[in-house]
């Protein structure tokens, strides 16, 4: 979509939250994050991804919720990935709000397995369930796509996901 410039990767910045008197209650850093340009230096990102090989998933769901409660509902987007070296396989939880005056929940769930006995450094050999991952424009953007510009949301179809899992577990063996 050509966005390179309205879209920044802040990398794994720490971010606090702080109190009504401007004393930090928690700290958060992201694996990831990611934000509009037009957003202040300050603010949250709208994106956040949290991964882990070893953390659990009650631990992860904790930092998901931080994200949002934290930023006051400035941060849309939680990724949640975790990796089971023993069992080659990866799942991706989406977390946002899906009405602005419900909590933040897990939306989506996708996991990224490999058979036994096929190659793990060919992306073909991943099965991907729960996909194509969506990211919705407005979400990141924080404004509504512009069709005349081919704007739309992001989406991570089986190929991008299959590539992701072989380029993870290249890395991690």
């Amino acid at each position: 979509m050509d966005l390179r410039r309205d879209w920044d990767c802040v990398g794994a910045r720490t971010y606090t939250k702080t109190d009504s008197t401007g004393n930090i209650g928690s700290v958060g850093e992201g694996d990831s994050c990611r934000r509009p340009v037009q957003r202040r230096p300050d603010k949250f990102p709208t994106l956040a991804i949290e991964a882990s090989y070893v953390q659990s998933w009650v631990a992860l769901h904790i930092k998901a919720r931080w994200w949002f409660k934290a930023s006051h509902y400035e941060v849309k987007v939680v990724l949640l990935v975790r990796a089971d070296k023993s069992a080659r396989r990866i799942r991706i939880e989406k977390w946002r709000r899906i009405h602005h005056t419900s909590p933040p929940g897990c939306v989506q769930t996708i996991i990224i397995e490999r058979p036994d006995g096929l190659g793990e450094a060919d992306p073909a050999s991943y099965e991907v369930t729960g996909g194509p991952l969506r990211l919705e424009f407005e979400d990141l953007f924080l404004r509504e796509a512009d069709g005349h510009r081919n704007e739309g949301d992001i989406v991570l179809g089986t190929d991008a996901l299959q590539e992701y899992a072989a380029a993870v577990w290249m890395v991690t063996v």
